[in-house]
């Protein structure tokens, strides 16, 4: 109705969500969520101090019953960061990892502490895997967040689009269950990988998607509007569709 000249087309973030629609009849082309993180907010620092708190495992995740906390139980060290929770969930989780370390707690004198992309990024970057342990969603973004960080990730089976990147040594998809998270953690903190290898790896693979996304997204301009080559790099793209901004920052105007 604000755009009634206007062409929609939808991206998506698997082929499967492009099947569905096409059988739908609704235009799409495949751009998956991930290649829009912004590689360089989430990237491999230097070693860190020798004093700074190394972890097992991070899992960067609102404190929903939707993601799981309790597949995370068996880890012997665990840092968790997440959004603002309700007393309610604060609880439960607490109930379920009394070992684990809550970030955004312990930067703020035990209340509740928003974490910025630096925070995050240093967490990220003194923890030997990231964990992904939420069965349904969209494409989880910190799935991707990691390994730029140079972090392996271990993860659930999954829908959603996140599992379209899990390829390579530094990514495992195990069973339902806290032992075979905890045993996948176990595996890759023994492996002890190169930080910028993993960078490098995810690198490549985001690299690729987003060359086919700009050919589809010229392609699309070049009929809608006979212009060629419209856009010749990816660059006004990232941390686009998404940008998640702390609710007093969006708040504020």
């Amino acid at each position: 109705k604000t755009l009634p000249r206007a062409r929609i087309v939808v991206m998506v973030s698997t082929t499967h969500e492009s099947y569905m629609l096409s059988q739908a009849g609704i235009p799409n082309f495949l751009a998956n969520e991930l290649i829009f993180v912004d590689e360089r907010l989430f990237t491999v620092l230097p070693p860190q101090p020798l004093n700074a708190p190394r972890f097992d495992a991070i899992y960067v995740a609102r404190l929903d019953a939707m993601k799981r906390h309790e597949l995370a139980t068996a880890i012997p060290s665990l840092v968790l960061a997440h959004g603002p929770p309700s007393a309610g969930d604060a609880a439960r989780v607490r109930q379920l990892l009394p070992k684990a370390r809550f970030a955004n707690f312990e930067a703020n004198d035990g209340a509740y502490g928003y974490l910025g992309d630096d925070d995050i990024v240093a967490l990220m970057n003194r923890s030997a895997v990231g964990l992904c342990l939420s069965a349904a969603e969209g494409a989880m973004r910190v799935s991707m967040e990691y390994r730029l960080c140079g972090t392996p990730v271990v993860s659930t089976r999954s829908v959603g689009g996140r599992d379209r990147y899990f390829l390579g040594p530094h990514a495992r998809v195990v069973d339902e269950h806290p032992d075979a998270i905890a045993a996948a953690v176990r595996d890759l903190k023994a492996l002890n990988m190169s930080r910028l290898a993993v960078r490098e790896f995810i690198g490549g693979l985001v690299t690729f998607d987003r060359h086919n996304f700009l050919l589809s997204l010229n392609k699309l301009v070049e009929h809608e509007f006979g212009v060629r080559d419209r856009f010749r790099s990816f660059a006004p793209f990232v941390r686009y569709p998404v940008s998640w901004r702390p609710p007093e920052q969006i708040l504020a105007p």
